[in-house]
């Protein structure tokens, strides 16, 4: 079954889409990273607050490290994990009612998902790396998707043309 420019016309929906799943998953991943931070002791390593030094500091310092990790992997994951697990779904596509399918409109197999997600791993590491360049990164990868959606026949971003996948009304 081959999706048609009908199936694919949710550029709205996309983008609302987008809004709800960027504001999920990071503040899921703040979340986890000030745990992670937390619990480490990264709060002193961050600050120079008491911490004891030495040994303290060092696995203030890992604490915070793990943390941005975590943080640069939220994006991706929980792209990846929800498209796969849910039959192409995030909770914002849940609550717009569109999918990603396959371009023949099956369920898109993992490495097509990942690979459709690739851009999140560059926001998810540049984020946890160089939070203000985060701020002037995103939203060029945002233009450049939607400007590709617009031209391409399936509206389709380049990363959906590689996966050889679409977004679809579920």
């Amino acid at each position: 079954m081959s999706t048609g420019a009908n199936d694919t016309d949710v550029l709205p929906k996309r983008i609302a889409a987008e809004l709800v799943d960027i504001v999920i998953s990071q503040v899921a991943g703040l979340l986890l990273f000030l745990i992670i931070v937390v619990l480490g002791g990264g709060a002193s390593a961050l600050t120079g607050g008491p911490g004891g030094g030495g040994l303290a500091a060092g696995l203030g310092v890992v604490a915070v490290l793990a943390g941005a990790l975590v943080l640069a992997g939220t994006n991706f994951g929980y792209s990846v994990g929800l498209e796969y697990a849910n039959d192409g779904q995030t909770v914002g596509k849940l609550l717009l009612g569109i999918r990603v399918a396959a371009e023949d409109g099956s369920e898109p197999d993992l490495l097509s998902v990942v690979i459709r997600n690739v851009p999140a791993i560059a926001v998810g590491i540049v984020g946890a790396v160089f939070f203000l360049l985060l701020i002037v990164f995103y939203p060029i990868i945002l233009a450049v998707g939607l400007v590709v959606i617009v031209v391409s026949d399936e509206e389709q971003r380049l990363f959906d043309i590689a996966a050889q996948t679409v977004v679809v009304e579920a």
